[in-house]
């Protein structure tokens, strides 16, 4: 769910429409919005290493449903010719009734920056 992301896939099932805009050759904008659910109401939900960080005590059993929330979100990618680019990610996570019972379900905002060198190696043999 993106770089920052505060869920991984695990117990997750989620819809997510987005659309990309192209205003530049070499710059893609996306722009999204995932609503997440839990798979299973006998399972939490993980980080993106698959670690479960909900329920935890004294929360368990207090649950409300499936839905986790909703995370709207941005995305700019920005080619710098053949070996430099560049990806900025914002996002906002919006909470639902299962992690507002589950523990702190404060709405969050967070921002993502990646850049990357490519070289190329020609090798003759």
């Amino acid at each position: 769910f993106g770089l920052a992301a505060p869920l991984g896939a695990t117990n997750i099932i989620n819809i997510r429409p987005y659309v990309e805009i192209f205003p530049f050759p070499q710059i893609r904008i996306t722009l999204g919005n995932y609503w997440l659910w839990r798979q299973s109401e006998a399972d939490g939900t993980y980080t993106p290493s698959a670690i479960q960080n909900r329920p935890s005590p004294p929360f368990q059993g207090l649950d409300e449903g499936k839905y986790i929330g909703n995370q709207v979100s941005y995305e700019i990618f920005y080619s710098a010719g053949v070996n430099w680019s560049f990806f900025f990610e914002g996002a906002y996570f919006n909470t639902g009734g299962y992690t507002q019972s589950t523990g702190v379900g404060k709405a969050i905002h967070y921002l993502s920056f990646k850049a990357a060198y490519k070289l190329l190696l020609i090798l003759l043999l």
